[in-house]
């Protein structure tokens, strides 16, 4: 027959030290072996910590920390652990909106669709409207600037550009 076990003594006491060392166990890496990538598999050792290489505020897989430089745009890491970008941008009290028309994540989503002439409405839709010298873009849409000499914008329809030939007198009458 066993003896009753008591609730005291060293051996009671050195199993409830155990106890209490599992329960408030954390991993504990020092810096330096961080640096020598001891975090584990997909994930990279940045500012004395180990995270995901799935991570755009950690530039993704590669060997830099800083988070992923796209400018007007959200940052995603792709499939081969280099930054990309998952959605462009929209600046609604500027009247803004981006897009990524060089397929270049390092330089973000560069183009506004809404302003920029050369890629209004979209990425290579250039604004070439009739009789034109300076096309513009306001809200997606082609707009005129400057007249070629000798025409005018006489109806005031932007779709059709500088449609009148004007005569001497500069008037949209021809007169």
């Amino acid at each position: 027959m066993r003896p009753p076990i008591r609730s005291s003594g060293p051996l009671v006491a050195a199993a409830a030290t155990v106890a209490l060392a599992i329960l408030s166990c954390e991993l504990v890496v020092s810096s330096d072996s961080l640096q020598n990538g001891a975090c584990g598999p997909r994930l990279k050792a940045c500012n004395d910590r180990c995270v995901l290489v799935t991570d755009p505020l950690y530039h993704c897989a590669s060997s830099s920390c800083a988070p992923c430089g796209t400018p007007n745009a959200t940052p995603v890491c792709d499939l081969r652990g280099e930054c990309a970008i998952s959605t462009c941008l929209a600046e609604p009290n500027r009247g803004q909106i981006w897009a990524d028309c060089n397929r270049d994540a390092g330089d973000g989503c560069e183009v506004d669709i809404n302003h920029d002439p050369a890629n209004c409405g979209g990425c290579g839709r250039t604004c070439k409207l009739p009789n034109v010298r300076a096309n513009g873009c306001l809200g997606q849409t082609c707009t005129v600037i400057e007249c070629l000499p000798g025409f005018a914008d006489c109806d005031k329809d932007q779709r059709n550009g500088c449609e009148a030939p004007i005569g001497d007198a500069g008037r949209c009458d021809g007169g």
